[in-house]
């Protein structure tokens, strides 16, 4: 597959919110994929789901259910090339939606 640049995303959560969740239930035909970043972490869950995921530099199949974060501004483009998963959950977030002194705590030090 030859893919463009990457193209930015722009996420917009509900206001005042900082974390964006989408749950996907439709079957995703209609859907156009495409090459794209963002400065939000993703993390996307597909239940009972098979098709094609292609992040950064790797590309895969997978079968069933998987558990994917995406990393910030990560190049990425859709989960599935097939019309036959379940559902899917997702949710972006920025990379600082805890806080900035989140890290700082002693215990995550190391």
């Amino acid at each position: 597959m030859l893919l463009k640049k990457p193209t930015l995303k722009k996420v917009n959560p509900d206001f005042g919110n900082s974390i964006y969740v989408q749950k996907s239930t439709t079957e995703r035909s209609e859907l156009k994929p495409f090459w794209h970043f963002h400065p939000e972490i993703e993390l996307v869950f597909v239940d009972e789901g098979q098709g094609k995921r292609h992040i950064g530099n790797h590309m895969s199949y997978y079968n069933d259910s998987q558990l994917l974060l995406i990393g910030s501004m990560l190049p990425h483009i859709g989960y599935t090339d097939r019309p036959n998963h379940g559902s899917e959950l997702l949710v972006q977030f920025l990379p600082n939606f805890l806080g900035d002194s989140f890290l700082n705590v002693p215990f995550l030090e190391h």
